[in-house]
């Protein structure tokens, strides 16, 4: 899971394509929905702040299986 706005800026697309690259799946978990749309082909999904419970649950299954597909 990965927020927009990370410890040295708004650099979670960044971050979230460096996984991509590893082949590692990621989810945007943020307040700044927009900046993630824009950044979408990045990751699997992205959770909206504030955080509902329905919503983890159902990136949550997109990212297991993303890793099960993987092997």
């Amino acid at each position: 899971m990965v927020d927009v706005d990370l410890a040295d800026g708004p650099t979670g697309p960044e971050a979230a394509e460096w996984l991509l690259h590893k082949g590692i799946p990621s989810i945007f978990v943020t307040g700044q929905a927009e900046v993630a749309a824009k950044h979408a082909h990045l990751s699997l999904g992205t959770i909206a702040k504030p955080v509902a419970d329905k919503d983890i649950a159902e990136k949550l299954k997109l990212f297991r299986a993303a890793i099960d597909a993987k092997g």
